[in-house]
């Protein structure tokens, strides 16, 4: 992702630079494009929030009749992220930089995810807040170009929201999971909503990401169901779901930590055929 160096002193006439901050947001656009090269998560966050604090207050004096405001120039906004997009729309540059921190929010929590993931977890709500913002511009605003950035659209991040949702769900599953006093009922529940967050994001929106959460909240649920139907008293049920997903195939990630399969799996058979005699039996769904 990158973008493109602007002047914003050359956009405003000499009467309205001052009033406008040219020259502050020229540096603060600058200082994203630094902080994008030390590629230092708090430095990008810092950096692209003080911009989109100037842009805020300049897309409103703008909006302001009132002053009756004429550019110099007609400035030209660049951002690439799958591909390269240009407009002249002051929203388009404000959504370029709540994109590009909505990308290093979810690198940044996935990356935690191997470390902390109660922190993880915080890195998401930062993400949820930042797609929150681009859904309120991009109600009140319309791309009207015939190639839209799918950034500039509402269901893409009706669906990011979503996806985000979900990862927030397993990171706390996963917190959770470490936790003695933690009931396998409620770990059952925060498997179903990261499924079912998942499910609405890859229906709205599909992507690898959402796409990959279905995956692996879904074992996990099978994992916390087999456990919930044992301390229930269902030994056979229990053993028949355990056994259907120890070998389903799926991709490893940071969000789906190793389970004990085959462990758990043996503890229970032997419990089963010594002391409760229950035959082991197939469930059709989870």
């Amino acid at each position: 992702m990158a973008t493109s160096s602007l002047r914003f002193e050359h956009v405003f006439r000499d009467a309205d630079r001052d009033r406008f901050q040219a020259v502050e947001m020229t540096r603060a656009r600058q200082s994203i494009e630094t902080a994008l090269e030390t590629k230092e998560f708090s430095r990008i966050m810092d950096t692209t929030a003080s911009y989109e604090k100037m842009m805020n207050t300049c897309i409103a004096s703008l909006h302001d009749r009132s002053h009756r405001t004429a550019l110099a120039h007609q400035p030209c906004f660049t951002w690439t992220f799958e591909k390269t997009f240009t407009s002249p729309c002051w929203y388009f540059e404000l959504m370029g930089v709540l994109r590009l921190r909505y990308d290093h929010q979810r690198a940044e929590a996935t990356r935690l995810a191997q470390e902390d993931l109660n922190t993880s977890k915080k890195t998401l709500d930062l993400a949820l807040a930042t797609a929150i913002k681009a859904q309120n511009i991009v109600d009140k605003w319309l791309w009207k170009a015939p190639d839209v950035p799918k950034w500039c659209q509402r269901v893409w991040w009706d669906a990011q929201k979503l996806e985000t949702e979900a990862y927030r769900a397993m990171a706390i599953l996963q917190h959770c999971e470490g936790l003695e006093e933690t009931h396998p009922e409620q770990l059952l529940n925060a498997a179903c909503m990261a499924e079912d967050k998942a499910t609405e994001a890859a229906s709205t929106w599909p992507t690898s990401t959402s796409l990959a959460a279905i995956e692996i909240a879904r074992v996990r649920k099978a994992w916390w169901k087999a456990h919930v139907l044992w301390e229930q008293g269902e030994y056979g049920n229990a053993i028949g779901l355990l056994s259907t997903w120890k070998d389903v195939a799926y991709n490893k990630s940071v969000w789906n930590k190793p389970l004990e399969w085959n462990n758990v799996l043996h503890d229970w058979n032997r419990e089963n055929n010594t002391v409760h005699y229950q035959k082991v039996t197939t469930l059709a769904s989870i």
